[in-house]
Order: structure tokens, then C-alpha cells, then sequence
């Protein structure tokens, strides 16, 4: 059943309870970490006297705002944020859960356009991850879970709480659509499309039933983590999909 619930919370995370702070603080201080050297970088453009864009997008890292500044001939650097916070309960084999996808990264790439007069663009680059999905699992009733093919009580395991969390830097590369310091017009389209390996997944269970610490139990939690953990490894690399509006001022 834990493998049931695992792999029905991978599904949601593609796309990816009681929830601690500090974790939920981490994805939002990517961001806001972002948006400040955004301001930071801003500031400079009056002494630079130098074009920049400003895009607000949206896709598979969540909502986004991105700077871009012109380097050198077919050459822009692109620093921004992304953040999400999506909830999602359901009962699945008898158990209720509640699960909890926060997206909080820094995404910053060079763009490099081949064509002068065209807005195609190969990016490549590096996310500060701050991505986490949270999962707490709850049988209805009196019912049981069963854990590496031996049945528990819902006294027993408790709640079953499951985390998964994912390199904190991750390379970028990518292909895209727009230039948002070109020098025609204020107004132009970005699309992104790209991927992010950001290691294998770290899945960890945690219980609060009368059971947990108990050696056996805990051997067969730790049998069932390692099991799940192979399948999610489908997810080391993340795709990344985004579009959005840019203003270059």
C-alpha cells in the first residue's frame, strides 16, 4: 500500500498534513532570493545605460519573473525566479493523504542566439532547486498499510509522513523562443523549453505509530523507502516548460 500511495504522489509530482516550516521557507527564499538580485542587477542599468527586459511567465517551475541584460553580440544573460505551492488530498486503498508540491528555484542562463535576425535561442545554465514534495498518509477507518509485504495496523504506523527532495544545483539546457532586449518594439513573446537534471530523488518515510523504532519495522520501512526510491528515479531529469510576456524598457 505504501508503494500504491508512493506511486500516485510520483504521478502528481511529474507534472512535480502537517507540514514543517522550515521546508516551505526554503522553496520561497529561492525565490525571493531571485527577485533580489533582480533588484540588484536593475539598479546598475541607469550607470550601464543598458536595455533590459523583463519577462513574468509561466510553466512547469511554476509562476516566474525574469531579467534579461544584453552581454555581448547574440549573447543575453537571464536571471530570474520561479514559485508554486499546489495542495492536493484524496483517499486512494484506503488511505487519506494529503500532499503538498512546492516549487521555489533560481534560474539563470546565457542565451545564445546563432541567427542575428532570429529570436531562437540555445540556453544554458543552472537552478538553485528548492523544489520539494511533501506526503502524509492516513488509513480511514480500521484499516491497514502494508509495508514491504508484511501487514500493519493503523495503530502501529500511525501516520506515514513522506518526503522527497532533490539536488540543491542543477544544470540547465534548453532551446527557446524570444528576445526580450531586441531592438525593435518594447513588447515580444518568450517560450522555454529545457530540462534540469537535478539528481536522484531523496525519499524519506517517517512514522508515529506504536511500532516506530521498532527493528523490524523499521527494517521493512527502510526495505519499502528503498524499493520506491528506484522507481522515482524516472525523475532525475525534470522537464522545463514555460511561457510568458516580456517588456524590454
Amino acid at each position: 500500500m505504501v508503494r500504491e500511495v508512493e506511486e500516485d504522489r510520483a504521478r502528481f509530482a511529474f507534472w512535480r498534513p502537517n507540514i514543517p516550516t522550515m521546508p516551505d521557507l526554503k522553496s520561497r527564499n529561492c525565490f525571493i532570493r531571485a527577485c533580489t538580485v533582480c533588484a540588484a542587477l536593475g539598479s546598475l542599468l541607469p550607470a550601464a545605460r543598458a536595455d533590459v527586459g523583463l519577462t513574468l511567465k509561466a510553466g512547469t517551475l511554476g509562476l516566474g519573473v525574469d531579467l534579461t541584460f544584453p552581454l555581448a553580440n547574440k549573447f543575453n544573460l537571464r536571471v530570474g525566479g520561479n514559485y508554486l505551492k499546489y495542495d492536493y488530498n484524496s483517499t486512494y486503498s484506503n488511505v487519506s493523504y494529503a500532499a503538498r508540491l512546492k516549487f521555489g528555484s533560481e534560474l539563470t542562463t546565457v542565451d545564445w542566439y546563432p541567427l542575428t535576425a532570429d529570436p531562437i535561442h540555445i540556453s544554458c545554465g543552472g537552478l538553485i532547486n528548492g523544489n520539494k514534495i511533501d506526503l502524509t498518509g492516513k488509513v480511514v477507518g480500521r484499516g491497514t498499510y502494508t509495508i514491504n509485504h508484511t501487514t500493519y495496523s493503523a495503530a502501529e504506523v500511525g501516520n506515514l509522513t513522506a518526503d522527497v527532495s532533490f539536488n540543491t544545483a542543477a544544470p540547465y539546457f534548453g532551446i527557446g523562443w524570444g528576445n526580450a532586449v531586441k531592438k525593435t518594439g518594447h513588447w515580444s513573446y518568450a517560450f522555454d523549453f529545457g530540462a534540469v537534471y537535478q539528481g536522484h530523488p531523496q525519499l524519506t518515510y517517517t512514522t508515529n505509530g506504536t511500532l516506530t523504532g521498532n527493528p523490524s519495522f523499521e527494517y521493512n520501512l527502510n526495505a519499502e523507502r528503498s524499493r520506491t526510491q528506484s522507481d522515482l528515479d524516472v525523475f532525475n531529469f525534470y522537464p522545463v516548460l514555460s511561457g510568458g510576456v516580456s517588456y524590454r524598457f
